[in-house]
């Protein structure tokens, strides 16, 4: 029983933050603000110009003559075009080595980008889910009123989702990639905890009346942070198994579930607020 109890409470913590935070989608925000080092191209081998074939008679002879000296001609521009390639190739190794280096420094910055990006996100979303009710109380917020401006806020990302807007603003993403570490913004704040997970993770606190319920909330961020850290960890892989099209269908799946999960959250507001001043107005109506 107590097993099941902490169970539910993962599931119920897990499955609406893994929709909003969405750290699938995160991958190609990932890779585009760290910009990972381009592969040179390696240069084409010129083909072997083709040798004329012996004539079979004697009238062919003339014709194979020219053939020989056309075929001549070709091999001095083919040697020409030779030892052009050698020498592209040589740069091209030189190039190529340089590139590795590069790529190994950007595989080991990439992993600490991940590594703290997943931090950032379990310590954001931990401090809410503890400290949560005491902020509000300290801004004289209700729990019904941060449920519908936070199911506003989810909305909205659930409708980027769904027609694929961009995650960043323009001036974002040009302000992230002059920096060296992403991981807290833009990629834990905004991105991936913001204001919508926040808001989820508040309201949950009301909920939150065992000890189990804290637990089971704490072990889904924990794992919800696990998977952001396998994620970006490995994000190149990621983008070429999903695609650009598959991409985009997950953002779709995913933003009719964030919309399903900000009609709940603004019903739910509302009812608490109901709730919450309906004795100050019948005492006004009586």
């Amino acid at each position: 029983m107590l097993e099941q109890s902490i169970f539910v409470e993962f599931l119920s913590t897990l499955v609406p933050l893994f929709a909003i935070t969405n750290p699938i989608g995160a991958v190609p925000v990932f890779l585009s603000l760290l910009q990972p080092p381009v592969e040179p191209a390696k240069p084409d081998k010129p083909l072997d110009p083709e040798e004329p074939s012996q004539p079979q008679d004697e009238s062919e002879d003339e014709h194979y003559q020219r053939e020989i000296e056309e075929f001549r001609v070709k091999l001095k521009e083919h040697n020409k075009e030779t030892e052009s390639y050698y020498h592209q190739l040589e740069a091209y190794h030189v190039e190529y080595r340089k590139y590795r280096e590069e790529y190994k420094e950007y595989k080991h910055h990439s992993r600490q980008q991940a590594k703290q990006t997943a931090i950032s996100v379990f310590i954001v979303l931990v401090t809410f889910l503890f400290a949560g009710k005491a902020i509000l109380g300290h801004f004289g917020i209700s729990l019904g009123v941060l449920r519908i401006a936070g199911g506003i806020i989810v909305a909205k990302i659930g409708w980027n989702l769904v027609v694929i807007d961009k995650t960043l603003t323009t001036d974002e993403e040009i302000a992230a990639q002059k920096k060296d570490n992403i991981s807290f913004t833009p990629m834990a704040i905004p991105l991936i905890s913001g204001p919508g997970a926040i808001s989820v993770v508040i309201s949950l606190t009301e909920e939150l009346k065992e000890w189990t319920a804290v637990l089971g909330s704490f072990i889904a961020i924990a794992v919800l942070a696990l998977l952001v850290w396998l994620f970006l960890r490995s994000s190149e892989f990621v983008n070429k198994a999903i695609g650009e099209d598959g991409m985009g269908a997950l953002k779709r799946v995913f933003g009719f579930f964030v919309l399903a999960i900000a009609v709940q959250l603004i019903a739910n507001g509302i009812l608490g607020v109901l709730l919450n001043y309906m004795p100050k107005l019948m005492l006004v109506f009586n």
